[in-house]
Order: structure tokens, then sequence, then C-alpha cells
């Protein structure tokens, strides 16, 4: 399962994919790395800060790193998760199954004085949120452990979930220190 974009999506370049994950998802014009390939149908691509104006490449802060494959029946590009220096998610991990109902989401982060944002959507579709809370984290360089509830009781047996954590930089144009996971909304029926 991917975060993004929907199944009916096809990119033909992981940076197509990168792209609209950091304009649709994280909702700013995106900053870059080259794609750095694992193997033919895998590899990452670095999300940036755009810096001061006129700052040269080399002075951009990374804020994220997104994980790219090549999956589907038409082969297409997908974020399936993301992780950076300045985020982490360390409950619930990829892939987990989790229920239709409160979930705790814990890890460490940091954010413009303090605020990390924890955000749960069907994956494929930013604007379908189940549920967003906003938390503290630690400040500056500081990584701090953040815990909270998540309402997923709207979602059904084998929706792929996107959580993503996102610490507020203050500043307009800048994504902020970032993770991402897939979960799945688990069947309670034995």
């Amino acid at each position: 399962p991917a975060i993004w974009p929907a199944s009916d999506v096809v990119f033909d370049t992981p940076e197509e994919a990168a792209e609209s994950f950091v304009s649709e998802v994280l909702g700013v014009e995106p900053v870059l790395s080259d794609f750095m390939g694992g193997d033919s149908r895998s590899g990452e691509i670095q999300v940036f800060s755009p810096g001061e104006s006129g700052a040269e490449p080399t002075d951009r802060l990374e804020r994220g790193l997104l994980d790219l494959r090549i999956i589907g029946p038409n082969d297409g590009w997908f974020v399936i998760g993301a992780g950076g220096p300045g985020m982490t998610i360390e409950s619930p991990e990829t892939l987990d199954l989790v229920p239709a109902g409160p979930l705790v989401v814990s890890g460490q982060g940091r954010g413009f004085e303090g605020t990390v944002v924890v955000t749960a959507y069907r994956a494929g579709d930013a604007d379908d949120v189940l549920d967003q809370v906003i938390t503290r984290g630690g400040v500056f360089e500081t990584l701090e452990p953040y815990s909270v509830t998540l309402d997923l009781s709207d979602g059904a047996p084998g929706d792929v979930i996107a959580l993503i954590v996102r610490g507020d930089t203050g500043l307009d144009g800048d994504p902020g220190d970032f993770a991402s996971v897939p979960i799945v909304i688990d069947d309670p029926t034995p």
C-alpha cells in the first residue's frame, strides 16, 4: 500500500509522484533533490525547505525523505512512506493492521514553538481526513516525544490510511519536518 497518489492515478516518473505529494499533501511548492535509485523499481527523493531567497541548494535544510516505488498493474510511481531527521513515527509501524476506532500515534519530533500536527487521511486523498490532532514536540534542534490518540472510527476494513506527522515552521512555503507511514484498517470479524 502507498500513501500517495490514489490507486487509479499513474505517475510515469518518481519526480512526478514526489512533486504531487509535496504540493497536494504538504501544501507547498516542491523543492526536491534528484532521484536516488535503490533498484530498478524504487528509490528516494529528499524534500527541502526553500531556504532564504537566493540561497544555494547546499544551504537548504532537509525536511524529509520520500520513499518511492513502482507498484500496481500500470507500473506507476507511488510514495510509500517518508521519514526525516526531525520527525519520527514509532508507533504504529508501517502496514500495521489497526482497528477502526481510537489509535495511539507516538514518536519524536520538533516544530516551531513545539507545534506538531498528526493527521490521518485515506491514502491518495489528502482532503479525506479522518482525524487531526495538534500536540507538542521539541523546539529548534531538540526532538521530544509526542503521543496522541486519533479517532479512525470512520475507516472501513481494508482502507489504507496515511498517517503524517509534521512540525510547524512558522514560515510560508516551508513544509516543516515530516514523516508518514501507511496503515490498514483491520476487519474485526473472525
